[in-house]
């Protein structure tokens, strides 16, 4: 699995719906501010394999992300 960062709730609820929207199954989850550089504190974990169609859905729906977090 792997989880796209968020620095506001707000921001994951937005991006759980664009992902949902697309028939992409997710979760929100809650970071340690420390596991990322920009110290964001949510984070969508999705499986890796549609990590490139989740990235153009957000991207699309004007949703900002930080870091993606696993391989």
């Amino acid at each position: 699995m792997c989880i796209v960062t968020m620095k506001t709730m707000t921001a994951a609820v937005r991006a759980k719906r664009a992902a949902v929207s697309a028939g992409i199954s997710c979760e929100i989850v809650s970071l340690d501010r420390n596991m990322t550089k920009n110290g964001c504190a949510y984070g969508l974990r999705y499986p890796c394999h549609i990590g490139e169609k989740l990235l153009l859905q957000l991207s699309e729906r004007g949703v900002e992300y930080g870091t993606v977090l696993g391989s």
